[in-house]
């Protein structure tokens, strides 16, 4: 990184506000759907944190400019499964 930081990576946790009880309820599809949406929503937020810790930063030709794709639609870069 520019700034010589490491990148937290976990802000979010796929059960969070889930008691025991409701997590045990879950069928294994739920917990998976639950895990991918939680990793994606830490994805977008390294995004975000990658962002600000560039954007403005030198580079040989002046400052670095980055940006966070507003949707998926958007990515430069997109992966199907």
């Amino acid at each position: 990184m520019a700034d010589g930081s490491t990148i937290k990576w976990k802000y979010f946790d796929a059960f969070d506000g889930m008691t025991e009880e409701q997590v045990q309820e879950m069928t294994s599809e739920e917990l998976k759907a639950a895990e991918d949406e939680c990793m994606m929503k830490n994805a977008w937020k390294v995004c975000g944190d990658v962002r600000s810790r560039i954007d403005g930063e030198p580079a040989p030709s002046g400052d670095m400019t980055a940006y966070v794709t507003l949707h998926e639609g958007m990515l430069f870069i997109h992966i199907n499964e």
